[in-house]
């Protein structure tokens, strides 16, 4: 039996070409498919994720921190957003969030955010 590949949905086909764009430093241009994709889909965690890339690629660590909470926001029970949320506040030892999170990311505690973590991203 051969394995065949799922077809990509366009949503990710659009963030693995702006993954791309980013990888070879084409930030300008990421951005402005990445908005074009946050309002074609906009409560989509993966498009925050993106997000959090290209904040960090262009050295925008503030940025990349808030794009991350979105994605959790949006998807607090996805390990892949919690787990790029954990790296990044990892970043910041000691920090209680970055514990929560970390715990999260094991499965060691609920994907809830406790009331004192809840920050509003607007």
């Amino acid at each position: 039996m051969t394995p065949i590949a799922a077809p990509l949905d366009p949503l990710a086909q659009r963030l693995q070409t702006i993954q791309k764009l980013i990888a070879s430093g084409k930030l300008p241009e990421a951005a402005t498919k990445l908005n074009v994709a946050a309002k074609a889909v906009p409560g989509d965690a993966r498009v925050f994720l993106m997000g959090m890339r290209l904040a960090e690629a262009s050295g925008n660590a503030a940025g990349a921190l808030d794009a991350a909470r979105r994605a959790v926001n949006l998807a607090p029970e996805w390990p892949v957003a919690v787990t790029e949320l954990a790296f990044l506040l990892a970043l910041h030892p000691g920090d209680e969030e970055v514990l929560f999170y970390k715990d999260v990311a094991s499965g060691k505690t609920p994907a809830r955010q406790p009331a004192a973590m809840v920050r509003s991203l607007y």
